[in-house]
């Protein structure tokens, strides 16, 4: 959210992986009070090993000197498809002898 005078913002994004494929709008013009969203895109190399953590930087800059604003947040390589589904059990044969 602009908590200051209408102003057009440039936004990046930057991570130690160098993951960030795009970042969405590039420049975003608010006034005071209005809020954007913005995508960033990122992709990780498919030799990459599940686990593997980037850190992202999302900055926003007018053009006036010293004038932005950043965030930080974490990123994690997960598996692209979880086994979220739990294993169906069926009883193939039933005995009612339990002796043998």
């Amino acid at each position: 959210t602009n908590s200051d005078q209408e102003g057009t913002f440039s936004v990046q994004a930057t991570d130690d992986k160098e993951f960030v494929t795009e970042v969405s709008p590039q420049n975003v013009t608010l006034t005071e009070g209005e809020n954007a969203t913005v995508t960033v895109t990122l992709a990780a190399p498919s030799d990459v090993a599940f686990g593997i953590t980037t850190t992202v930087t999302l900055t926003a800059m007018t053009s006036s000197p010293g004038s932005f604003n950043f965030l930080i947040f974490r990123i994690t390589v997960t598996p692209p498809y979880p086994d979220n589904i739990p294993p169906i059990c069926e009883v193939t044969s039933q005995s009612s002898d339990c002796m043998g």
